[in-house]
């Protein structure tokens, strides 16, 4: 029997739960995963306010400008903002998938498309606008900062924003933070077939397709030129990790057990650690070598703590360090809910800081002091407003 099937809409039908037999997703699930978008915003911040004092990158991306002494290795942990970007395509395709594995009925293609557009779109584009004038009328020359790579604007750089298609063209442009919404759009568009793959082939040969797949585009791009291109193409492969996960999740019903949960949370954190200490023992050259290695490692512990994610209600607080960290994940949770626009609207609000603070003109240590928590507090509140404003109207329910 045809794993598609139309009569007035083109669907897919997925095995892992019975027809019409939906499994209920617990709130803890999507609460958790929240706080860590919020997690994940918020480092994602941090990391952008630190490139605009010390840019970092290579060029083109950046001057390859360092802090020195103690400051490198306090600091260093930041240079890793592209982790929080991998943490976010798991999350993606593991969200994306719980949706359309539970709810035990045929997943609508044409409806997932439109639901998809429906919620990105309205607030990207309205966030691309915002920053073309801050590009353009506001900080329209180089500063020697991270800014300077969305800057010139030109209307090829428009038209690539317009259709989703900066990830392949300049990246950087108009809002440097960007390109990662195409991707993850472009990733949106392939999720049908990946569940198609998955359904035909099952999960464990059509995981080894993928990998494979994934690593010989990998491979081919960089030996015909595409070297610095190369390892981002390794989002298709975590998207669809994530979207596996949740395939074992829903097909589980979300129970797992003690050991399991101990086990995973220690090689999620084992692996964590290992990637993000990466610049400050090896150096960031070695972090841009090996980024593809570290980004699945980050990758496959996002995946191990998924699986983890425990089904039952959390305890009742009785102690202080029990309550600081409630406090501390509602925050997150609060975080997360805005976390899309605050990763939209983040970088033309700390350069307008950086430049309103001093800029160049003030040390790079006294910089950093300033701009984490007026850049920070700054960018939170609007793109909270953006969020009120842009954002929300458009949610999915």
């Amino acid at each position: 029997m045809s794993l598609f099937q139309s009569n007035k809409k083109l669907s897919l039908r997925l095995s892992a739960t019975e027809p019409g037999n939906k499994v209920r997703v617990p709130d803890r699930i999507w609460v958790k995963t929240t706080e860590l978008r919020g997690l994940c915003a918020l480092y994602v911040l941090l990391s952008h306010i630190w490139y605009q004092v010390w840019p970092a990158a290579a060029p083109p991306w950046g001057y390859r400008r360092l802090p020195s002494g103690s400051i490198r290795y306090l600091t260093g942990i930041f240079y890793n903002g592209h982790f929080a970007v991998v943490a976010f395509i798991v999350l993606s395709g593991y969200s994306l998938g719980v949706a359309a594995y539970s709810r035990g009925v045929d997943f609508d293609i044409c409806n997932f498309a439109y639901r998809r557009c429906r919620r990105i779109l309205p607030p990207y584009y309205a966030a691309t606008i915002l920053s073309a004038i801050v590009a353009t009328l506001v900080i329209n020359k180089k500063t020697n900062s991270q800014w300077d790579i969305s800057i010139p604007v030109t209307l090829k750089d428009m038209i690539s924003h317009i259709l989703l298609l900066q990830d392949f063209t300049d990246q950087t442009r108009i809002n440097y933070a960007h390109w990662s919404v195409a991707t993850e759009f472009h990733l949106y568009l392939i999720l049908p077939f990946m569940l198609f793959m998955i359904e035909r082939a099952g999960a464990l040969r059509s995981t080894v397709y993928t990998t494979s797949a994934t690593i010989i585009l990998m491979t081919l791009v960089a030996v015909l030129g595409g070297k610095d291109i190369a390892s981002y193409l390794g989002f298709i492969l975590y998207f669809y990790l994530g979207a596996i996960i949740a395939r074992i999740s829903v097909k589980r019903k979300f129970e797992v057990s003690p050991e399991c949960t101990k086990v995973t949370r220690i090689i999620s954190l084992i692996l964590l650690t290992s990637a993000f200490i990466t610049p400050t023992i090896s150096g960031v050259e070695a972090t841009d070598k090996y980024l593809f290695i570290l980004d699945a490692t980050v990758a496959i512990s996002c995946c191990a703590w998924l699986l983890a994610l425990p089904s039952t209600a959390p305890r009742r607080i009785s102690s202080g360090r029990q309550r600081l960290i409630t406090l501390v994940s509602t925050w997150l949770h609060q975080s997360g809910k805005f976390s899309y626009s605050l990763y939209l609207v983040h970088a033309p609000i700390i350069a307008i800081v950086w430049t309103s603070v001093g800029g160049e003109r003030l040390a790079d240590k006294v910089m950093f002091i300033l701009l984490i928590p007026i850049g920070g507090i700054a960018s939170l509140i609007f793109s909270y407003g953006f969020y009120k404003l842009f954002e929300k109207p458009y949610l999915s329910h």
